[in-house]
Order: C-alpha cells, then sequence, then structure tokens
C-alpha cells in the first residue's frame, strides 16, 4: 500500500471516502471503546449503595457509548463480508433439480 493512496477518494472500497478518514474513525471507535468503556464501566460495577437517579441514568448513559462503538465494526463486518457473499440462484437450482 503506497502512503499516497489513503489520501485519494477510494471509490470501491469506501464509495468515495478517503480511507484515512476510515481509519480515523475506527480509531475512535476503539479510544471510546476502551477509554470511556473502562471508565464508566468500572464505575457501574464497583458502585456500592442505593443509586441517586440522576448519577444511574448518567452512568447508564456513559455505559452506552461503548456499546454502540462496539457494534459499530460489527455491522461493518456483517455488511461487507456476510450480506455480500455469493449466493445460488432459487430459479437455476429449480431448473437443474427438473
Amino acid at each position: 500500500m503506497n502512503i499516497s493512496t489513503i489520501f485519494r477518494p477510494d471509490y470501491d472500497r469506501y464509495e468515495g471516502v478517503r480511507p484515512i478518514n476510515v481509519y480515523l474513525l475506527r480509531l475512535l471507535f476503539l479510544l471510546v471503546f476502551l477509554m470511556v468503556g473502562y471508565d464508566s464501566g468500572t464505575d457501574l460495577l464497583i458502585h456500592q449503595g442505593p443509586w441517586d437517579p440522576v448519577r444511574a441514568a448518567a452512568v447508564c448513559m456513559w455505559v452506552g457509548y461503548p456499546v454502540i462503538a462496539a457494534i459499530m465494526p460489527w455491522k461493518y463486518f456483517v455488511k461487507t463480508y456476510v450480506l455480500n457473499r455469493p449466493r445460488p440462484c432459487p430459479r437455476l437450482a429449480a431448473g437443474a433439480a427438473a
């Protein structure tokens, strides 16, 4: 991979988006998952005693961000590798069996 190719739009793989933008967004998802997930997850798991309703809502919101950051790469994986695989045509399979 040439270094200049990450700064040019890639119409085949990323629908015209520059690959550097895609890589930086993936890095951002990873950082959100690691940093915010660690901080809010430990706050949620270590908490003792009754919850203040406002604090509980805030902690749950902060826990939701890393969950979404973890879902986004899986969404890309499923869209790219699972849904785009070639499937047999049902008409051709039925015609071959007859």
